[in-house]
């Protein structure tokens, strides 16, 4: 019921008999200006809620493309660390089957024209060579020419 710009709000209790023991209470009067303070009330926490979410939105947002771009970043770093780690182990093995290798300068070469004549003359002169420091014919695996025989 409204009257004179005020509201009237009765409570009334049904299906519970008057017992005596529930206490009368009066209607309280609320005015439209109450419920007018209620609602812009009502409405700044709402307003206030909704900045805070889309506070929330914004710094969501961030955080994603900061994790995207660190993601990335991981990626490039494994790949890398990756290509490192086996060109790496790539160097070391092949520095391992070179590390008993020698490579001696200005080694005449041999005359002969037979190629298994010329290797014998080759390991013939390492051996004379490497005789000091008690390497006998029989360690020599190998023996090639980094260069063509000259004409």
């Amino acid at each position: 019921m409204i009257a004179n710009g005020f509201v009237l709000i009765a409570l009334r209790i049904a299906s519970i008999p008057d017992s005596g023991m529930i206490a009368k209470t009066k209607p309280k009067k609320v005015t439209l200006e109450d419920i007018m303070s209620k609602l812009i009330n009502m409405e700044k926490c709402y307003n206030n809620s909704l900045d805070k979410f889309n506070d929330l939105v914004k710094d969501n947002k961030a955080i994603k493309l900061e994790l995207d771009t660190l993601k990335k970043q991981m990626g490039v770093i494994r790949d890398k660390s990756h290509t490192d780690s086996e060109s790496l182990f790539s160097e070391i093995n092949e520095r391992m089957s070179r590390s008993r290798n020698i490579v001696p300068l200005n080694l005449k070469e041999s005359n002969r024209d037979e190629l298994q004549e010329r290797i014998a003359d080759d390991i013939s002169k390492i051996s004379e060579i490497l005789s000091p420091a008690n390497v006998s014919r029989e360690k020599i695996v190998k023996v090639l020419r980094l260069e063509k025989k000259e004409q």
